[in-house]
């Protein structure tokens, strides 16, 4: 049945209980706009059909998949809400290379829930993001 939804321009999965990642391969991305998404592994096998999304949601991802995925698959992303930002015990590896390269140009809005790296990192992420005009963060640690 979703494959035939051929003309869906938003599309929310919410649920942790849901397989995300059988959904995703089977619903037609050509017209998405907004996406909502539980973690980046929900939609690996799908990002160079990424490109026309300009609204994502992202429940659990970490700075490294920020740096190294998300402009360079969601080039037209203008509105970014992440739920939870976390580096999953795993240090943050930069690569200054990936980080010049690919930059949200077109991104104006960020809102990120629980926020769990240290500011220096953030400002990196943000200095990524020229034309950010709202910015909303919500964390008990200090920034």
């Amino acid at each position: 049945m979703l494959p035939s939804l051929s003309h869906l321009s938003s599309f929310h999965i919410t649920s942790h209980l849901i397989d995300d990642f059988e959904i995703i391969n089977t619903i037609s991305m050509a017209n998405l706009r907004t996406l909502s998404i539980i973690s980046f592994h929900s939609i690996q096998t799908r990002l160079s059909e990424t490109f026309n999304i300009t609204n994502l949601t992202i429940f659990s991802c970490s700075l490294e998949n920020l740096f190294y995925d998300l402009f360079k698959y969601f080039p037209l992303l203008k509105y970014l809400n992440l739920r939870f930002l976390s580096p999953y015990n795993y240090p943050l590896k930069k690569t200054d290379e990936i980080m010049e390269k690919y930059s949200g140009i077109h991104l104006k809005q960020l809102s990120i829930g629980l926020f769990k790296y240290n500011f220096d990192d953030l400002k990196i992420f943000i200095q990524q993001t020229p034309n950010l005009e709202n910015f909303i963060i919500y964390t008990k640690d200090n920034i």
